[in-house]
C-alpha cells in the first residue's frame, strides 16, 4: 500500500475548484480520440477546446450580455470568459443560447455538459460569487483560518451555493482531513450531482486515506460529469498504474 504521505501529497496536486481565477477545466486540450469511462470510444468527436480558446481570445471586447446572434461555437467561447470573470448567470446565459443557436448539433452536447457540470447549478447572487472567491484568495495564500471563515460565512448565506463548498473540501485535504473534505463534497454534491470538481474532491478523500476501490469510482464520476477534467484523468492514470 503507498504511504499515507505520498497519496495526500498526489490528492493535493489533483485538487480544484469552481472558484480559480482561470479554468483550467475549460482550457484543456480535447483529445482527438476521447474514450468514456467504460474504455469505448465516443461515437462523434465533439469540438476542440482548443477552438472554444482560440475564439475567446479573440473577443477582444466581451459584451455586457451575450449577443443572441452569435455562432454557438462563439458563444461558448463567451462563456468562458463570463466565468472567469466571476459572472456565472451571464456564463449560463451564453450558453443556453448556444444550444438554443445550434441549429447542426454539434455544440449542444459540449454547451449542455459544461452548463451541467462546470456552473452553478442554481441562480447565484454576485455577493455570493464575491466571497467564494475571496475564500478562494485566501486559501491560495495559505491563509487557511480566514478561507474557511469566508467560506462558511457565504455557505450559510448562500445554501445552494456549490462553489464554496467545494473549496472548503479543498481546505481540509490540505489540512490533511479527509473525513472533514468527504463530508463537505457530499453536501456539494447534494446540491448538483453533476458537479466534476465536488466528485474529484470525493475521490481524493478516498484517496487520501488508502481507499482506492472508492476512490476510482468517484473519479469516474467525475469524468462522466466532463470527460476533459484532466485532474481527474491524472487520478485514474494514477490509480491504473498503481492501484489496478
Amino acid at each position: 500500500m503507498t504511504s499515507f504521505k505520498t497519496t495526500s501529497i498526489l490528492s493535493l496536486l489533483l485538487a480544484i475548484t469552481f472558484a480559480s481565477t482561470v479554468d483550467a477545466a475549460w482550457a484543456e486540450p480535447n483529445s482527438k480520440t476521447m474514450a468514456k469511462v467504460t474504455g469505448k470510444a465516443t461515437a462523434k468527436e465533439p469540438v476542440s477546446e482548443q477552438t472554444y480558446q482560440s475564439l475567446a481570445r479573440s473577443i477582444i471586447v466581451v459584451p455586457d450580455e451575450p449577443p443572441p446572434d452569435w455562432a454557438s461555437d462563439r458563444l461558448v467561447a463567451l462563456a468562458a470568459c463570463y466565468k472567469n470573470m466571476g459572472a456565472p448567470e451571464r456564463a449560463k446565459k451564453a450558453l443556453r443560447l448556444a444550444i438554443k443557436n445550434d441549429k447542426k448539433g454539434k455544440i449542444k452536447k459540449d454547451a449542455q455538459m459544461l452548463l451541467d457540470s462546470e456552473l452553478p447549478k442554481y441562480t447565484v447572487p454576485q455577493e455570493a460569487v464575491f466571497l467564494s472567491n475571496k475564500a478562494y484568495d485566501h486559501f491560495c495564500r495559505k491563509e487557511y483560518a480566514s478561507a474557511i471563515r469566508v467560506a462558511k460565512e457565504c455557505i450559510a448565506k448562500y445554501p445552494k451555493y456549490e462553489s464554496p463548498l467545494d473549496t472548503l473540501s479543498v481546505i481540509y485535504l490540505q489540512q490533511h482531513k479527509p473525513q472533514l473534505a468527504r463530508e463537505t463534497s457530499m453536501k456539494a454534491l447534494a446540491i448538483n450531482n453533476k458537479c466534476s470538481n465536488a466528485w474529484l474532491s470525493l475521490g481524493n478523500s478516498y484517496l487520501m486515506e488508502g481507499d482506492y476501490k472508492n476512490a476510482r469510482a468517484a473519479a469516474e464520476k467525475s469524468l462522466q460529469c466532463y470527460p476533459h477534467n484532466m485532474n481527474t484523468k491524472a487520478m485514474i492514470a494514477f490509480l491504473n498504474a498503481k492501484h489496478r
